[in-house]
This record gives C-alpha cells, sequence and structure tokens, in this order.
C-alpha cells in the first residue's frame, strides 16, 4: 500500500485529507505539525508528503528545504493559500514536485497525486529507499533516473533488505532466504552490492547487516559519471553557467530589496489569504464529500457541523476586519453603561465550554461600553486557550485584569509588535489569528483611557492584563 504523510496544522482540513486519501486506498496519516515527521519518515519510508505551507513552528518549505539537503528524496506537494508566482517559483525550488492552490476539489488533489507517484514510478510494484527505486516486476534499480546494473542474486538480496528496511538481517536469515551456502559468501555478496550502491548497507557487529539510515552520498558510479560530465565533455558550459549562476545572484539581491519595499502588503494580504482560504478549503471539501459519497449518518451529521463551525468562523472573520477598520477610522461611538466586570466575565468563561479557565474575582462595578469590553474578554481568553493546554487563570485584583496561560510564551521582539495590525510572529511561531485579535483588545482599551500590557517567559507561558482604574470611574463623560 502506498503511504501519504499529511502535514496541515488546519485539523478538520487534516481530518477530511486523512478520510478522502484513505477512501482511495492510500495508507493516509496526519500531522498537525513537523514536530514527529522526521521519525515517521525514518521508521516509515513514505511514498509522498502533502504539505500545507504555512506551518507552524518551521514553515512548510522550510522543512521540505532541510529534508532534500539531508538526502530524503521523497515527492512533495505543497498545499498553500499562497497564490503568487513568486511564492509558487520559490515552492519548487525548494523541492515541490507539485502545488495545489487553497480552496481546491477533492477530485483535483487526487489526480494531481496519482501524476506526481506516476512521475515519480511509484506505485504497489516499486519499493523506494531514499533516492533508490527497486521495480520488483522490471527487477531494476533507479538512483537519481540512473539505472544501476544488478545481477539477480544481487537483486534479490537487495530487495530482502528495501522488504526489511527498519530490521537489522542475521547472516543465517539471508542465508535462508537466498539459498546461500555460508557466512563468508554473505559477506562476499553485500561487499560486492555495497560496491556498486555506495555502501547503504552497513554491518552490525555479532548480529549481521541493516539499511544506513542516513545515507547522503550518491552511488560512486553515479558520482563519477556526473564528474566526467562536468570537467570534461562540458567543462566551458559548466563554466558559461556558473558565470550565468553569479549573475542571477546579483539580479535577485536586486530584487529582493524591491521586494522588501513592498513586503508589509504582501504579508497583509498573505495573512487574509490564508485565514480566508483555510475554512473556504474545508466547507468545499466536506460538501464535496457529502455529495458524492453515501455517508453513515453519524458521519454526515459530523461533516455538517465541520461546516457550520468553519462558516460561523468565515462570518467571525469578517465581522473582526469590520470592527478593526471601524475602530481605525473614529467609526465607533462607545456608549458607557455601569456593569459588574466580574459577572460578565463569568458568562463569557461560561461559553468557551472548558473547566480549563479558573477564575479568581468579586464584585467589580465598572462604566464602560459593555459590548467592547465582552470582546476584550473574549479575545484574550481566546488567545489564552489557543496557545496552552494547561490551565488559564483570569484575575480581577488590585485594580487589574489579567488573563494568564501556561503555554509556549512570546519572545521579547514579538511582545513589542504583537498588537500591531496584521502582524503574525516568526512564521506562525506565535500566530495572533490575522493578527487582528489583540490590535482590537489594544484600540478598545486606549478608548477606555487604558492599554495592554504584555508579560511572558518562553516555554513558560504569559500574561495579558490592563488597569480597570479608568473603567472603574463613574464621573468619565461618555
Amino acid at each position: 500500500m502506498i503511504t501519504i504523510a499529511i502535514i496541515e496544522d488546519e485539523e478538520d482540513l487534516l481530518e477530511l485529507l486523512e478520510f478522502t486519501l484513505s477512501k482511495e486506498g492510500y495508507d493516509a496519516v496526519g500531522f498537525l505539525d513537523t514536530k514527529k515527521v522526521k521519525d515517521f519518515i525514518i521508521e516509515e519510508n513514505p511514498d509522498l508528503l502533502i504539505v500545507d505551507r504555512n506551518l507552524p513552528g518551521v514553515e512548510g518549505s522550510v522543512f521540505v528545504k532541510e529534508l532534500k539537503e539531508e538526502g530524503y528524496d521523497i515527492p512533495v506537494i505543497f498545499l498553500t493559500a499562497k497564490t503568487d508566482d513568486d511564492d509558487v517559483l520559490e515552492g519548487f525550488e525548494r523541492g515541490a514536485d507539485d502545488y495545489i492552490k487553497k480552496p481546491f476539489n477533492m477530485k483535483e488533489l487526487l489526480a494531481r497525486i496519482k501524476a506526481v507517484l506516476k512521475r515519480n514510478k511509484i506505485s504497489s510494484n516499486i519499493i523506494s529507499y531514499k533516492k533508490f527505486h527497486l521495480d520488483t516486476v522490471n527487477k531494476t534499480l533507479t538512483c537519481e533516473n540512473e539505472k544501476i546494473t544488478l545481477t539477480p542474486a544481487e537483486f534479490r538480496l537487495l530487495e530482502l533488505f528495501f522488504n526489511n528496511q527498519k530490521q537489522t538481517l542475521s547472516r543465517e536469515e539471508i542465508m535462508d532466504n537466498l539459498d546461500i551456502q555460508n557466512e563468508k559468501s554473505v559477506n562476499v555478496a553485500i561487499n560486492r552490492l555495497n560496491h556498486k550502491i555506495g555502501g547503504i548497507i552497513e554491518s552490525v557487529r555479532g548480529v549481521g547487516y541493516k539499511l544506513k539510515w542516513k545515507v547522503k552520498n550518491l552511488p560512486q558510479r553515479v558520482k563519477m559519471i556526473k564528474k566526467l560530465i562536468k570537467n570534461t565533455l562540458f567543462k566551458h558550459e559548466f563554466e558559461e553557467l556558473e558565470n550565468l549562476k553569479k549573475e542571477n545572484r546579483i539580479l535577485k539581491h536586486e530584487n529582493k530589496k524591491l521586494q522588501i519595499l513592498n513586503s508589509s502588503k504582501d504579508d497583509i494580504i498573505s495573512a487574509i489569504s490564508h485565514e480566508f482560504k483555510n475554512p473556504i478549503s474545508i466547507i468545499n471539501g466536506y460538501i464535496e464529500t457529502i455529495l458524492n459519497n453515501n455517508l453513515p449518518e453519524e458521519m454526515n451529521n459530523k461533516f455538517l457541523q465541520k461546516i457550520q463551525k468553519n462558516s460561523l468562523r468565515l462570518s467571525e472573520l469578517i465581522d473582526r476586519l469590520y470592527l478593526i477598520t471601524r475602530l481605525e477610522n473614529n467609526k465607533i461611538k462607545i456608549k458607557k453603561t455601569k456593569f459588574d466586570l466580574c459577572v460578565v466575565t463569568k458568562n463569557i468563561i461560561e461559553s468557551f465550554n472548558t473547566d480549563r479557565i479558573k477564575l479568581n474575582c468579586e464584585k467589580t462595578l465598572v462604566f464602560a461600553d459593555k459590548t467592547l469590553i465582552e470582546t476584550v474578554i473574549y479575545n484574550l481568553i481566546s488567545n489564552a486557550i489557543k496557545y496552552s493546554q494547561r490551565d488559564i487563570f483570569i484575575n480581577i485584583i488590585n485594580n487589574n485584569f489579567e488573563v494568564i496561560d501556561q503555554g509556549k510564551g512570546i519572545s521579547e521582539k514579538d511582545i513589542k509588535l504583537i498588537k500591531e495590525k496584521f502582524y503574525r510572529s516568526a512564521k506562525n511561531e506565535w500566530d495572533n489569528s490575522l493578527g487582528l485579535g489583540l490590535a482590537i483588545v489594544e484600540k478598545i482599551l486606549n478608548l477606555h483611557n487604558t492599554t495592554l500590557e504584555i508579560e511572558s517567559k518562553k516555554n513558560k507561558g504569559s500574561k495579558f492584563y490592563f488597569d480597570i482604574t479608568s473603567l472603574k470611574n463613574m464621573e468619565q463623560k461618555q
């Protein structure tokens, strides 16, 4: 069975992709980030990676580039909301075999998967290891499209190792499987095979032999051919190519300067595009799945709930954009009323339907715009829940409103910037949900003559708080 690893940080979309690919007969394994993918690749050697470019922690194309540099020759399809030609080109330069823009049609994705697998000659007859592809039907071995000639005995020996990639094979097992008469013949056969394939089989003292998992060098034969072509047959052409590359690097450097001038605008467009296209992809995908399949009622209802959830998410995104625009253009007139901040906070906490939020407060009367202050509290709690899996503490004490989480924390550099509109730090290391949540909080608090303060320690958590003294002043003019 063909194994496909999917790396997508949108949980609903990841579940949809796993369901769709499994239904098509693939062994689909999903990951929400890149943390555990490397171990999976080492252990399972998947036939294809489907990677979202906009991942938390490490940007998808950076992760793929690092994989390729380490010698993992696995076909890659990028999923992305980025549609700019430069972004697409960068994806291909970093190792993509194909590039699918969100929102996408599931039938198109399946067709692209089949095409990439076919181009890379991956089928149930092909066993792959690193850059090597063993065709068990045609009895051929290729590495980077170069055919390596093996004798029938060498082919059977290599096939035995490729079928047992995670195991160390004893000399007795090799003798039994290949009808070799003695251990000395095993050693000779492996040495001869290793000479042709770059020494990818290593000896395990006192046990037997196994495949190496950190192989970066090409087979000696392939390297010698490439060296001959470069230094002898086309020496002048390669010198010209190097000069062109040098000129191209200079042009790229100048072009980079121009790109920096427009980076702010591009980042804003990219942020908005990503946040809107993900729920649209999820909604389209689940609708397509429901229409094209006779699903059990329970699964049908589950998928409809995901459609509803992402529809509400789209509506919330639109509302946020509308609110920040009105705040920036001074179109909002605050309407102050007297209310209990503790009671309002309790009601908002109940809407999250979780027991992780711990509230410490007593009756606290304030004079403020209740709707806007509710927005502030909701946004701060949403951020805390999103970035912390542990308990969240809300304190209304000593004239402060505090939201304390135990999450990943925020760097000192990012603390100075995350209250800015559309700011999203370090390629999603800390993602402020379109960069609007805290910008809205700050502007609303400014209207109430206070400001948002942030304290944080990496990997320990953060405290978001604001002084409520001005909110408790009943004499303020509206």
